[in-house]
């Protein structure tokens, strides 16, 4: 065979192999794309303990079971740090897996991705509802007497535990992306 043939069957393969990769770079496996949306959530230990620590933490740590106990600025003290925290945390994950382009969903994945996006601007903004209603309340009792302030305190209260309920609802619609199981708290019988 000519040695022209021979060069052109090299440049052949190094044509194929690059768009291999190429194609592979720009429309990952499932898998691939799954494993890593989920090595993001399980967070890094330390300060990002995962998402399934979070969704815990929003359900348990903002339960108001004693009205007298949660209207006292501890509690809203407690919200305060709480969802400044997680805020954070939330808008990581939600630029790591949304945002940066690193994470590209397979074709397949796309319609979840969307949703799982979707899903991570939602609980980010219900946090920050959660902060700006701690803070506000944080700000009245620096200012005013706590028996005379009760009434408005309730109210900010009241909207915490329906940002709480709205985070309750979201960790539901969470669950219907089933691979997010791992990354998820247990479903409660």
């Amino acid at each position: 065979m000519p040695k022209w043939v021979w060069i052109v069957i090299a440049l052949g393969i190094v044509v194929l192999a690059s768009v291999a990769f190429l194609w592979g770079s720009f429309f990952p496996s499932q898998e691939r794309y799954r494993e890593d949306v989920l090595t993001v959530l399980r967070g890094r230990g330390g300060l990002d303990p995962g998402l399934a620590f979070l969704l815990r933490g929003l359900e348990a740590d903002l339960n108001c079971r004693d009205e007298a106990l949660c209207l006292r600025q501890e509690n809203f003290s407690v919200a305060l740090e709480l969802a400044e925290e997680y805020e954070n945390i939330l808008g990581d994950y939600q630029g790591r897996i949304c945002q940066s382009g690193r994470l590209r969903p397979s074709p397949n994945d796309r319609a979840e991705h969307d949703k799982l996006c979707q899903l991570l601007g939602r609980l980010f903004k219900e946090v920050g509802g959660v902060k700006m209603n701690a803070t506000l309340a944080l700000q009245f009792l620096a200012s005013n007497d706590a028996d005379a302030a009760r009434p408005l305190l309730k109210r900010f209260l009241d909207r915490i535990l329906e940002h709480r309920e709205r985070v309750l609802a979201i960790t539901e619609e969470l669950q219907t992306i089933t691979w997010l199981e791992p990354v998820l708290p247990a479903v409660k019988p």
